[in-house]
């Protein structure tokens, strides 16, 4: 169902029955068994009957427009797709390589991390605060658990020792940003234009079919439903 046609009431089935005819044109057909099958939660007080009518509509509105869908998305050309990779690259994040002490608690900590800023080697500091066990990680921004400590390292300087609780840290290399694979670039591209491409598509199919359908339409109440009377001054 086009989307200026969701408001409900008259509208909307006036909307029904454009495209109803609309189906019938394009030969779509949706049979009572699938309609029914289709219905959806109780709404708005409507009734079982309601409901597989409204389904039934659905279901027509989709075999029309999923082809339009579709032949939009495969009008996407490689040629679009490397314009819009080049004046959009995309890149990974930032990674760090990263030394970490994680002590038994804050205490242990700072004294570690005032050694370590005094000139005690990381070997020997692991040794004497850490039991040996020191880990060097790679990572990038979101990873770590927690949070914070993640932020934290991502604003350290390279080189020097900090402290997030009971946890002492050295940012040993910095990796910035590499562009990610042209696969991936290209993949993303074309659901970025082919989704754009749809949505043109689709308001292009909605003008059109009220362009068609509302001359057609005479409505004993105009006003209950302006934009879809030809005899409404609204819209004109």
């Amino acid at each position: 169902m086009a989307r200026w046609a969701k408001a409900g009431g008259v509208g909307y089935l006036i909307a029904a029955a454009w495209t109803e005819g609309e189906a019938q044109e394009h030969g779509v057909v949706v049979s009572d068994q699938d309609a029914r099958e289709a219905i959806g939660a109780p709404h708005d007080g409507l009734t079982r009957e309601d409901r597989i009518y409204e389904a039934r509509v659905a279901l027509l509105s989709a075999g029309i427009t999923q082809p339009i869908s579709q032949n939009a998305a495969l009008s996407v050309t490689q040629p679009q797709i490397d314009a819009y990779v080049a004046s959009h690259p995309k890149f990974g994040p930032e990674r760090r390589s990263v030394h970490v002490m994680r002590l038994t608690n804050r205490q242990t900590a700072r004294k570690a991390l005032q050694a370590l800023r005094r000139g005690l080697s990381l070997q020997s500091a692991t040794k004497r605060y850490a039991n040996g066990r020191t880990r060097l990680i790679s990572t990038e921004p979101g990873e770590l658990d927690p949070k914070a400590l993640g932020r934290k390292i991502f604003s350290a300087r390279r080189g020097a020792y900090s402290r997030y609780g009971s946890v002492v840290f050295t940012v040993r290399t910095i990796e910035p940003p590499q562009p990610l694979p042209l696969k991936v670039q290209n993949a993303q591209a074309f659901e970025l234009l082919a989704s754009e491409a749809q949505r043109q598509a689709l308001a292009a199919y909605e003008a059109e079919l009220k362009a068609k359908w509302r001359p057609r339409t005479m409505c004993a109440d105009p006003a209950s439903a302006p934009d879809f009377c030809s005899n409404s001054p609204t819209g004109q």
